[in-house]
């Protein structure tokens, strides 16, 4: 809908239009049964060759380093020389002070992801229809795994749509329209954007893990924060449910319609910061990232209420000349309530709940009522006229109460708005 009678049902918030979905429907008199599936294979777009020669990384940092000094001295690079001659060589040097010197040939990209990861949709349909009934039912699952090696990062969704269609008479039809979403996502607490942009700042000199197993500092962030550092868990179910009638008072000339529409969003995510041992040499003292352990929780519902009723007139004189009413009344209600807790200093890392934590817990709740004069709550009584000739648009007028809007359309290629509650004329 792009002229004024988006704005009449929607609002100064449709004054550029408005978008209409019309989902599937029943196409033929026989049940008709589909099955689609599709499964595939991703890898990442793009990935940098990384070079990891001791020797030419040793020196490109020494020169990148140059004037401010050196990071690698001659015997160093000497050390770096030969692993880069023989790669098959320690690449551990224990330095005088008991610290792990690091040689490695690590391609810090390939450590972190994979060549390719797997996804898979699959969907099932049934429909059809009758004198006074059409029907269409479907249900659908995807699956997407993500790409790093470390940990899970899996992603599952679930979705179920019926859309029915009564003829009672024919001048009255009733449907409903309801889908179901529902939706769950697990991946480390630490797996963001960041992820990405710390892998390639690491050298390609550090190695992942020491000797003995033991991650290294370049290896306990990132990868071992991706590995055991936490993780997090989102579970999200969406509803929504749409009944609808119409009566044709006069066949395309004079009809009523009207809708009842009722969506909820409820949501809840759980998430814990684990400690990440790392050590930089044989007998030395174990450092960790995220020594303050922590765990956290959210969850949040809201919900949503349309009504629309409105009649719509229409006739054409002439065969050039178009008039068209509309009057109707729209109303929304919103509430939503949401609340959070986190507690630091966590007894067992194997449950990670705020429940078995020692801190201060922070609880926080979020409300939005419904209540008649909250602005979550709008009533709004419309009214437009268009006139038109030889599918030219002449004048719109446009009336909405209480939050008075007038609309006039000219010949001329713009708008002009009239908005008394902000007090400002727009075109």
């Amino acid at each position: 809908m792009k002229d004024a009678s988006s704005c009449a049902i929607y609002g100064a918030k449709a004054a550029y239009g408005v978008i209409l979905v019309t989902t599937k429907e029943a196409k033929n008199e026989k049940l008709t049964i589909n099955y689609n599936n599709n499964f595939s294979f991703r890898s990442n777009t793009f990935s940098p060759e990384i070079i990891t020669d001791p020797y030419t990384v040793a020196t490109m940092r020494n020169q990148a380093y140059y004037p401010w000094g050196t990071i690698y001295n001659e015997e160093s690079l000497e050390y770096a020389k030969k692993m880069s001659e023989n790669p098959g060589s320690d690449p551990y040097r224990l330095t005088p002070n008991g610290t792990y010197e690091y040689w490695g040939q690590t391609d810090w990209v390939d450590e972190c992801y994979k060549n390719f990861s797997f996804a898979t949709n699959h969907s099932v349909d049934l429909s059809g229809r009758t004198d006074k009934l059409d029907y269409y039912f479907s249900a659908g699952y995807n699956y997407q795994n993500g790409m790093i090696k470390y940990n899970t990062d899996t992603y599952n969704r679930y979705t179920i749509n019926s859309k029915l269609n009564f003829h009672i008479k024919d001048w009255w039809s009733v449907s409903n329209n309801t889908s179901v979403i529902t939706y769950d996502y697990k991946a480390p607490t630490n797996l963001s954007s960041d992820t990405y942009w710390a892998i390639n700042r690491i050298s390609p000199l550090d190695m992942p893990k020491n000797p003995d197993g033991t991650w290294t500092s370049s290896g306990a962030n990132p990868l071992g924060l991706l590995a055991e550092g936490g993780d997090w868990e989102k579970y999200e179910t969406q509803i929504r449910t749409t009944f609808g009638t119409r009566i044709d008072l006069l066949k395309d000339v004079l009809w009523v319609q009207g809708s009842l529409s009722y969506s909820t969003n409820k949501n809840r995510q759980r998430w814990a910061y684990l400690p990440v041992a790392y050590t930089d040499g044989p007998d030395r003292p174990i450092k960790y990232q995220n020594e303050v352990t922590s765990a956290y929780a959210d969850s949040g519902d809201d919900k949503d209420i349309y009504i629309d009723i409105y009649a719509t007139f229409h006739k054409t004189f002439a065969q050039k000349h178009d008039l068209t009413a509309m009057i109707g009344f729209n109303q929304e209600e919103y509430e939503y309530y949401g609340n959070n807790l986190d507690r630091k200093d966590l007894i067992s890392t194997s449950v990670p709940t705020a429940g078995l934590a020692t801190g201060d817990m922070n609880v926080g709740e979020s409300w939005v009522p419904k209540l008649p004069e909250a602005v979550s709550d709008v009533s709004v009584t419309f009214m437009t006229i268009n006139i038109s000739s030889s599918s030219t648009a002449v004048m719109t007028v446009l009336l909405r109460s209480p939050k008075m809007t007038v609309l006039y359309l000219t010949p001329l290629p713009h708008w002009v708005g009239l908005f008394p509650r902000k007090n400002s004329l727009s075109h």
